[in-house]
């Protein structure tokens, strides 16, 4: 019986964990020509929240941001002078997106 409680409660630590921490934003930017964008800043900021995270893009464009809480971001990059900006909902489920230069 004690095993059985234990197991419960390494459970249920687990799915709360996983619940808290959210899930991963990943994507790629690329230029007007379709070309990955390398070391291009990328923030994403929380909604209603001064929660902020800060990366580059690697050689293929592909940034990545994990374990966000849940809920509703702004992400931002700028490419030269030219920014793009996107809403962006974050859940358990992984979100891969792709932002190209216009």
């Amino acid at each position: 019986m004690r095993l059985y409680s234990v197991l419960f409660f390494v459970l249920a630590v687990f799915a709360f964990t996983i619940g808290i921490c959210g899930g991963t934003l990943s994507g790629k930017i690329y230029d007007k020509q379709g070309r990955p964008v390398n070391e291009a800043p990328v923030q994403i900021q929380k909604i209603n929240s001064k929660h902020r995270s800060f990366s580059y893009t690697r050689r293929d464009g592909s940034f990545s941001f994990k374990k966000l809480p849940r809920g509703q971001y702004i992400i931002r990059t700028y490419v030269g002078n030219k920014k793009i900006q996107r809403k962006v909902l974050v859940e358990q489920t992984p979100i891969k997106i792709q932002l190209k230069m216009k």
